[in-house]
C-alpha cells in the first residue's frame, strides 16, 4: 500500500484522536494488552444516572474476544436523555467501569470541488422596445460555449455563474453541442442538460447562481441566457458538490440558546454537525448571516455565512453545510446583517448518531450502559495513555485484532469494527433524584429590607438541581451599583440565598423615542431613557435614508458635568445597509445626547433608535419557593459565600431552574434613615465621626479663647 493510501486511511484515526483531547470519554483505567482493571465504584455510580440498557453482541451467536474493539451505535433514544456534550454517560461490566470512546465524527465525505469553465465564443444581441420577442423594456439575449468539465461524473454536475451585477433576471438554458467548434449558433442536433433560472434580488435578499446540468459528457457546452438589464457577461464553473448525509442515517438536535441571549446557542461538545439548519416561524425573515464558532476565551472564527429568507411558506428553513469548516467552541453565534434576531429564530444541528468504541470486556454478560441525569462529569483516567497508542502505533495497539497492518488497521478502527447493540433503555430504578447542588442548598445571614430602596417578587418555580437564572433589566441596573455589589435575594424570614454574577458580557437593547433639537447645522438627539442613571455601551439607529457622511459625537451627562463618549461620523455608502451602532466605554449617566453635523443638508431621520445597555445574569443557588429581591444600597459592602467557591459549581450540565420576578417597585419597607445606622455600624464611620468631633471641639476652644482675649486686649 502506498504512502498517499495510507495517510489517508489515516486521516479518520487522527482527526478522531484529535478530537478526543476536547470531546472524546473514557472511562476510569488504562488499557493493557491483556485486559484492564477498572474502578469498582458503580455503588454511588448508578445513582447519578436516569437510565440503563443492556449490551450485546450484534450479531446472534457471535463470540467476541476478550480485549478486542467493539463499536455500538448509539440510538436517537440515548442522545434523548444524554446531555449535550454525552458527560454522563458509562459503561459497566461486573460492577467495574469499561473505557470508551466517543466517535462523533462527521461522515467522511467528499469536498466541493469547482473547476474554472473555459469560455471558448460569446454574443450579446440586445433587443430594443417594441421589437421582435422583447416586452416594453430591451432584453439582452446572451449566448456563449464553455469548454465541458472534467470526465468521470455521471451523476451530473452544478453550473455556477459568478456575476457582478447587484440586480438582475434571467432565464437559462443549456445544450451539449453536437459539433465541436460550432460558435454560438443553435442547431436542433444540440441535446438540452438543463434549463432553469438566475437571479439576484435586493429586496427581499434573494439569490440563485447555479444551475443542476446532466453530465455533458466530452461535447463543448451552449448556454442562453435571456432577461431584461444590462449585460451579465458571467464568468462559469463547473462544481461537484458533496451530498448532504442521508436524512434516515442522520438526526437533528435543537441546539440550547444560552440564557440572556439573542443569538448564541450551546453546542453539544462531543458531536461534529455535518450542517446546521436555522428554522423561523416568522412570516418575513430576508437577512445576510453569518455563523461564528465562539471559543471559550471569547474569540470568533466564521463558520458560514449565507442568506436567511422567508416569505410565507417559502423558505422555512435554511440549511447550511459544515463540510469545509468543523465547529470546535463551546458556543455558536448568529448574526444577522439586519440586526434582528426573529424571536421564533431555533437553530438545529444535523447530525451521525455517535458510537462507542470500547474493548471487550471478560465479564460480557453483565455488560451495560447507564445514561442521562446530567450528574457526571466527563471521565478522564486513561484517556492520554490510549490515545497516545491508538495514535503512535494503531498496529500494536489493535493488531491482534487485525493482523498488524497499519494503514488496513487504521481504517476497519472506524467503520468494520465488531458491532455491538443496544437492548431495550429502561428507567434506572436506583437513580438518586436530588438536586445536584444540595449540599449548598442553606440560607445566609438576616438582612435588614428597610435599607433597600427598591425590590422585585421573584418566585423559583422549578430548580432540578438547586440552581436558577434571572438577567437584570435595566430598571435594575439603574438603581444598582456598577459592581451590583448592592442586591440580596432574601426568603420569607429574611435569610439571604447566594448568587453569582454569570455572563456579565452580554446586550440588551432597550427601545427610546429620542427627542429631536434643530439649531443652525446642526440636530441633537436626545437618547432619553426612562431609567436614569443607566449605565451603557452604545446605540443602535435605523433610518431609511439611502446615503449620508456626517460627523456625530455622543455626549453624557451626569452632576452637571458632561462627558464625550464618542466622535465619529455617521456612514451610510449602500442602499439598504445594515443599522449604524456606535459604541463607547461602558458610562453611566443621566443623558445622554447624539449630536449630528448636518451642514447644508436636512436632518436624518430615524426610524427606530435603541440604546445598548449591559445584560447580567444571575445565577441563584437555592430551591424553589417565594423570594424578594432586594436592591439599591449604596453604602452596603458585596456579599460573599462560600457557596460559591464549592467545585459543584463548576460541572457543566448543572440544569438551571425557572426564576420569574414582578417588576421592579419601590420598597415599601424602605426607611432612609436606617441606611445612616447602618452607615454608622461600620468601624471606620465611629472614626470618621471621632475625627469630626475632635476638629468642632477644637474650633470651640479656638474661638472661646480668642472670645476671652479680646477684653484683655482692650486694657
Amino acid at each position: 500500500m502506498t504512502q498517499a493510501v495510507c495517510d489517508r486511511a489515516s486521516q479518520p484515526t487522527i482527526a478522531l484522536l484529535r478530537w478526543v483531547g476536547t470531546s472524546a470519554l473514557i472511562g476510569g483505567f488504562v488499557l493493557s494488552p491483556g485486559g484492564a482493571a477498572g474502578q469498582s465504584d458503580a455503588g454511588d455510580l448508578r445513582a447519578l444516572f436516569t437510565h440503563t440498557a443492556r449490551i450485546e453482541p450484534g450479531a446472534a451467536g457471535e463470540s467476541v474476544a476478550s480485549g478486542s474493539m467493539v463499536r455500538l451505535q448509539l440510538t436517537p433514544e440515548v442522545l434523548a436523555v444524554a446531555a449535550p456534550d454525552l458527560a454522563d454517560l458509562r459503561l459497566l461490566a461486573n460492577e467495574t467501569q469499561v473505557p470508551f470512546v466517543i466517535d462523533g465524527r462527521r461522515r467522511q465525505v467528499e469536498l466541493a470541488t469547482r473547476y474554472p469553465a473555459r469560455l471558448l465564443a460569446f454574443e450579446n444581441r440586445r433587443t430594443e422596445p417594441g421589437t421582435g420577442e422583447g416586452p416594453d423594456a430591451a432584453r439582452n439575449v446572451e449566448t456563449m460555449v464553455i469548454e465541458s468539465p472534467p470526465p468521470g461524473d455521471d451523476d451530473g454536475w452544478l453550473l455556477v455563474a459568478r456575476v457582478d451585477t447587484r440586480r438582475f433576471a434571467r432565464t437559462v438554458r443549456v445544450f451539449a453541442r453536437a459539433e465541436p467548434g460550432a460558435g454560438v449558433e443553435e442547431s436542433v442536433a444540440d441535446r438540452q442538460i438543463g434549463s432553469g433560472s438566475l437571479f439576484r434580488l435586493q429586496d427581499p435578499i434573494r439569490e440563485s447562481l447555479s444551475l443542476a446540468v446532466s453530465d455533458p459528457g466530452a461535447a463543448d457546452v451552449r448556454i442562453r441566457l435571456e432577461g431584461p438589464g444590462e449585460e451579465l457577461a458571467p464568468s462559469w464553473f463547473w462544481e461537484r458538490r458533496a451530498p448532504l448525509a442521508d436524512p434516515a442515517s442522520t438526526r437533528r438536535i435543537p441546539l440550547r440558546r444560552l440564557p440572556g441571549t439573542e443569538a448564541r446557542f450551546q453546542r453539544p461538545a462531543a458531536l461534529l454537525p455535518e450542517a446546521l439548519v436555522l428554522r423561523s416561524d416568522t412570516a418575513l425573515v430576508r437577512s445576510l448571516f453569518r455563523l461564528w464558532d465562539v471559543q471559550l476565551d471569547g474569540t470568533r472564527s466564521l463558520l458560514a455565512e449565507g442568506t436567511l429568507f422567508r416569505a410565507g411558506e417559502i423558505g422555512e428553513e435554511t440549511i447550511v453545510p459544515l463540510h469545509h469548516r468543523t465547529p470546535r467552541g463551546a458556543e455558536l453565534e448568529l448574526e444577522l446583517e439586519s440586526g434582528e434576531i426573529p424571536f421564533s429564530l431555533e437553530l438545529e444541528a444535523v447530525v451521525r448518531p455517535p458510537s462507542v468504541l470500547f474493548p471487550w470486556p471478560q465479564a460480557a454478560d453483565s455488560l451495560e450502559l447507564l445514561v442521562g441525569g446530567n450528574r457526571a462529569r466527563a471521565p478522564s483516567g486513561g484517556l492520554a495513555e490510549l490515545s497516545q497508542r491508538l495514535q503512535r502505533d494503531p498496529a500494536g495497539a489493535l493488531g491482534d485484532q487485525f493482523g498488524g497492518a497499519e494503514a488496513e488497521v487504521t481504517a476497519l478502527l472506524i467503520e468494520e469494527l465488531p458491532s455491538a447493540e443496544l437492548r431495550e433503555l429502561r428507567r434506572n430504578p436506583r437513580f438518586e433524584d436530588r438536586p445536584q447542588l444540595e449540599p449548598l442548598l442553606r440560607p445566609g445571614s438576616e438582612v435588614d429590607p428597610s435599607r433597600f430602596s427598591h425590590r422585585r417578587l421573584l418566585t423559583i418555580v422549578n430548580s432540578p438541581d438547586g440552581l436558577s437564572e434571572l438577567s437584570l433589566g435595566p430598571g435594575d441596573l439603574s438603581v444598582l451599583r456598577d459592581d451590583l455589589g448592592d442586591l440580596r435575594l432574601i426568603d420569607e424570614s429574611r435569610r439571604q440565598w447566594p448568587y453569582r454574577i454569570w455572563r456579565d458580557d452580554e446586550e440588551q437593547r432597550q427601545p427610546i423615542e429620542p427627542r429631536v433639537e434643530n439649531s443652525d447645522a446642526t440636530t441633537t438627539y436626545a437618547l432619553d431613557s426612562p431609567w436614569s442613571p443607566l449605565p451603557t455601551v452604545g446605540v443602535e439607529l435605523r433610518t431609511d435614508q439611502p446615503f449620508f457622511d456626517r460627523p456625530a459625537r455622543v455626549v453624557g451627562r451626569r452632576g452637571g458635568e458632561e462627558v464625550a463618549l464618542v466622535d465619529t461620523r455617521l456612514q451610510r455608502l449602500v442602499s439598504g445597509g445594515a443599522p449604524i451602532t456606535l459604541r463607547w466605554p461602558r458610562s453611566r449617566a443621566t443623558s445622554l445626547a447624539l449630536v449630528v453635523e448636518n451642514g447644508d443638508d436636512a436632518p436624518i431621520e430615524f426610524t427606530g433608535v435603541r440604546l445598548l445597555v449591559p445584560q447580567p445574569t444571575l445565577q441563584i443557588i437555592a430551591p424553589g419557593g417565594d423570594y424578594e429581591l432586594l436592591l439599591g444600597e449604596p453604602e452596603l459592602e458585596a456579599p460573599t459565600y462560600e457557596a460559591l467557591r464549592a467545585r459543584l459549581l463548576l460541572l457543566q450540565n448543572l440544569r438551571a431552574g425557572e426564576a420569574s420576578a414582578a417588576a421592579l417597585e419601590d420598597n415599601p419597607a424602605y426607611q432612609p434613615t436606617r441606611r445612616l445606622v447602618g452607615a454608622l455600624s461600620r468601624p471606620e464611620s465611629w472614626i470618621w465621626l471621632a475625627v469630626v468631633f475632635a476638629v468642632v471641639g477644637l474650633a470651640a476652644l479656638t474661638l472661646r479663647t480668642l472670645a476671652g482675649a479680646g477684653p484683655r486686649l482692650e486694657e
